[in-house]
Order: C-alpha cells, then sequence, then structure tokens
C-alpha cells in the first residue's frame, strides 16, 4: 500500500499495511429542560481519528533496522500539522488524503521485530478526507445543476466579477447571499467556510460593502444561480 507523509513517500524503504484507520467519533450535545423529557438538541460534530500503520522494513539486517528507526524517526519529529497519503485499491479516488494530521509518540517496535515490523500511529484533527478539488462555471441567471461529490458538505469559493454595485448568489430552495456597495468591475472573492470576502482592488471610503443572508455550505445535488457570471471551487469532502 502506498503511504506519503509530509511529501515523503515511505514504500522507499517499507512495505505499509493500514492497521487501523476507525471512522471520527460523532458527538451531539444537548440541554436538559426542567419538565421536558430527554433534553433540547444543540448541535452536532465529528470528533478527532487515530490512524495506526504497520511498516516493514525492506533491509531487515541488524544495520538496516537501525537505519530504518532512524530514518522513521526523522519523518514523524514534526509537532506540525501535516498530510498523511493512503493509496489503496478500495479508494474511490485513487488515494485518500488526510489533513491536519500529527504523528503520536515515536515508532513503536512489535514483537515481530526480527521481521521489521514498527507501528505508526497519528492522529487527525480533521475528521474528513479531502477527495478531488471542483470547479465549476455558471453565466448570467443561469441555473447550474452540480452534484458536490463527496458524502458531507463542501464549502466552496466564489469567485466574481459584478457588472453592478449588486452581486447575488442564490442555492434553490432558499439559502442565498447578496452583496451591495461599491463593487462594480471589482473581482470578488468569497470564501464560504471562513466567512471571509476580499475585493479587489479595496472598495474605497463611502462605498461601503453590506452583506445580505449569510454563508453556506453544498451538499448533494445543488441548483445554483447568480446576477453575473462567477466560478464556484470547492473541494470534495468524504468520511
Amino acid at each position: 500500500m502506498r503511504i506519503k507523509y509530509d511529501g515523503v513517500d515511505l514504500n522507499e524503504q517499507f512495505e505499509c499495511f493500514v492497521v487501523d484507520r476507525p471512522l471520527p467519533e460523532f458527538r451531539a450535545s444537548g440541554t436538559p429542560v426542567n419538565g421536558v423529557d430527554g433534553e433540547i438538541f444543540e448541535n452536532a460534530t465529528y470528533g478527532t481519528r487515530q490512524i495506526t500503520i504497520a511498516v516493514y522494513a525492506i533491509d531487515k539486517t541488524q544495520r538496516g533496522l537501525q537505519w530504518a528507526a532512524r530514518t522513521l524517526m526523522g519523518i514523524i519529529k514534526t509537532h506540525e500539522e501535516k498530510q498523511l497519503v493512503i493509496g489503496d485499491e478500495r479508494d474511490f479516488n485513487g488515494n485518500q488524503l488526510y489533513r491536519k494530521v500529527v504523528p503520536i509518540g515515536v515508532p513503536e517496535f512489535t514483537p515481530y521485530v526480527h521481521a521489521g515490523r514498527f507501528l505508526l500511529r497519528f492522529k487527525q484533527f480533521d475528521p474528513f478526507l479531502q477527495g478531488k478539488d471542483r470547479v465549476e462555471r455558471l453565466r448570467t441567471d443561469q441555473l447550474l445543476a452540480i452534484n458536490t461529490g463527496g458524502n458531507v458538505e463542501a464549502w466552496p469559493v466564489i469567485t466574481a466579477t459584478p457588472t453592478s454595485n449588486t452581486f447575488t448568489l442564490q442555492k434553490l430552495g432558499g439559502e442565498h447571499i447578496t452583496f451591495k456597495g461599491g463593487i462594480a468591475g471589482k473581482k470578488l472573492t468569497i470564501n464560504m467556510r471562513r466567512q471571509i470576502v476580499k475585493v479587489e482592488p479595496d472598495i474605497t471610503t463611502g462605498e461601503g460593502l453590506q452583506l445580505g443572508s449569510r454563508f453556506f455550505s453544498i451538499e448533494g445535488a445543488v441548483g445554483i444561480t447568480a446576477n453575473c457570471p462567477a466560478e464556484i471551487a470547492w473541494t470534495e469532502r468524504w468520511l
């Protein structure tokens, strides 16, 4: 199985196998209310994911095992979030990209040390897998049908250059986002997840950018319209 961590291909020195990669914990919370059975639901979120990988050193001599241990220590010495890529034949996209992954502890020798077997444990702080990068383009007042992909919601980035001082993007079914101000002829970049809007060149004093409605995600089959040409980019997300 192909394994890469922080761009380093472990298969150059090891045979790699995934031992465990369970789904992240699903957490739902609520508030008890006197006189009411159960609780009042508040929200539901996904927790972290832990991944365990077994690697077998290709060179099983004593010197080879020492070198393998040093190599693994060098690979996972980071204390920053990195990307872990797992490729296998069962995957829908050829590879599975895990973001925000940090190693836990140090490479662990197992009872199979004579076979050059080490265990690597990782913790993924972003519980979702990153799938394909997708881009769609909208024409003015066109109803664009999108199949979002993935199996959880995605957060698009919208790019548009309005021809008037109002820009509206609407999702079929009601949700929409509207900007008003001195934006005619200027490039808008709207990051739905981060809830940030960038205007290039900057609007001047008195042109004031006003936001109507709210930022939204997309999931499954979605219809989108806009009052000027726009580009919608997003990355599929999978559990």
